[in-house]
């Protein structure tokens, strides 16, 4: 697999591409099948991308408190989005608890 796409001047990194095209397909996937279920796909994008970005974040946060001597020592690593810089776990619990929370919020129905 190529590890970079380039267009005339500019060079676009595939992971994020594929990445990116994964979540898009995936909401569009879960809209569909929450419309048969009765559910609008305005909430199911919402409660998807509510729960993508509140585990990218504490995933970032986590890997940050964990490796803090690194971090302290050179803080412009902080803000880095090298692949290696995400707790799998903490991030995935964040995004459950994320989506449970905004559905119960907006009454949604949490089967």
């Amino acid at each position: 697999m190529y590890q970079a796409l380039p267009f005339g001047p500019v060079t676009l990194p595939t992971g994020p591409i594929f990445a990116m095209l994964a979540v898009f397909l995936g909401l569009e996937t879960a809209g569909r099948f929450g419309r048969r279920l009765g559910l609008r796909t305005d909430d199911v994008w919402n409660t998807g991308l509510l729960a993508l970005l509140a585990g990218l974040i504490v995933a970032r946060l986590w890997n940050v408190l964990q490796f803090w001597y690194v971090y302290s020592a050179e803080p412009t690593l902080i803000v880095s989005l090298r692949p290696s810089g995400f707790s799998l776990w903490p991030g995935l619990v964040a995004a459950v608890i994320a989506a449970y929370a905004y559905m119960l919020r907006h009454a949604l129905s949490p089967r």
